[in-house]
């Protein structure tokens, strides 16, 4: 069986596909949805401190990146650069689940709840068309 992966095909998606999802979180939860936000205030940590655990969120990010470019591989067809977003789908699709149950936990809006469930669809298509864009197999 041949291994589609090695450390150059692996590296640079993982870096494009932190970057857009970076900036996607940064314009979702703090352009977009600040208004949200700013109405159950309550619920979440302080400017402050979220400030002080940016760490934690890079590193998650990176893990999340990570992760998914290593997993792209597994089901790569070779047929089109657009396979990253049918990744991404799938990958929104399972994600959103788990989004969507937050709902059951926290005392949000469904507005909230829903904007979470549309914006993790959306996020993983982007994430899944950077992979495919900037993924190559391994020679």
């Amino acid at each position: 069986m041949k291994q589609n992966w090695n450390w150059q095909s692996w590296w640079k998606p993982t870096l494009a596909v932190a970057t857009f999802i970076g900036m996607f979180e940064w314009a979702f939860h703090w352009v977009l949805l600040k208004d949200m936000y700013a109405e159950t205030a309550s619920l979440w940590r302080t400017h402050a401190e979220m400030l002080d655990k940016t760490w934690l969120m890079v590193g998650a990010l990176l893990l999340f990146s990570a992760w998914l470019v290593w997993l792209y591989p597994k089901g790569y067809e070779g047929k089109s650069k657009w396979e990253g977003a049918r990744f991404g789908l799938w990958m929104g699709m399972l994600f959103s689940v788990m989004v969507a149950s937050w709902y059951a936990i926290l005392p949000i809006p469904a507005t909230l709840a829903w904007a979470w469930v549309a914006g993790t669809l959306i996020e993983c298509i982007g994430a899944g068309a950077v992979i495919g864009w900037t993924w190559k197999p391994a020679k």
